[in-house]
């Protein structure tokens, strides 16, 4: 039995990793989800909620959620009117309080865009008690995996549709976060089974 009450990892089989949640030794205080549209990152930070109890902070729908209520259908509305990023520079200061708040009892971030967020998470909770996924997945298996998730047939449409996401998500630095986090990169193929098996063998392989 290690300090704290956290049980050795060494007595526990890696398929029981998530049954025990983070009393195990060597699981994250925060898992951070990151990755261009349809890569996987809802369906990732819900698979790690559901198995380990923890609380899922969308960066994106926190955002939309502000600006729906001060009376705009988004956050890409609201930066629209206000300027781009505006929103999320207002709101990075209750976003890091939140995320600190919610890692006593293990969060998902899911939709980091800035490499100051990600850092700052990093000091405020340690780099040992973070691990971080950047979702990746080959350019035509992630058309067919986006046109398969919302239902679109036509691939130009699809096509069109990504290329705008990416856009705005150049201008919000999540471009950036995905350089900085390369070597946190895993790379699938659209597969969400095999991905979420990769996902809890590199969870089951911390120190």
């Amino acid at each position: 039995m290690a300090s704290n009450g956290i049980f050795s990892f060494c007595h526990i089989a890696k398929d029981d990793i998530f049954k025990v949640g983070r009393s195990s030794i060597g699981m994250p205080h925060v898992i951070v989800i990151t990755g261009l549209s349809a890569t996987g990152k809802t369906e990732t930070s819900d698979y790690l909620s559901k198995e380990l109890g923890y609380q899922v902070f969308g960066v994106g729908s926190f955002r939309d959620k502000i600006a729906k209520q001060r009376g705009f259908a988004s956050a890409l509305a609201y930066d629209k009117v206000h300027g781009p990023g505006k929103l999320y520079a207002e709101l990075y200061p209750q976003m890091i309080s939140e995320v600190e708040r919610l890692a006593t009892k293990g969060v998902i971030v899911e939709g980091v865009r800035s490499i100051a967020f990600l850092e700052e998470i990093k000091h405020r909770v340690g780099k040992e008690n973070m691990e971080i996924f950047n979702l990746a997945i080959p350019k035509s298996k992630r058309l067919k995996f986006f046109m398969t998730r919302e239902g679109i047939k036509s691939k130009s449409v699809a096509k069109r549709l990504l290329a705008r996401r990416d856009m705005a998500k150049i201008e919000v630095g999540l471009f950036e976060v995905l350089k900085h986090t390369k070597q946190h990169a895993l790379r699938h193929d659209g597969d969400l089974p095999a991905l979420f098996q990769k996902v809890k063998s590199r969870l089951g392989r911390r120190p």
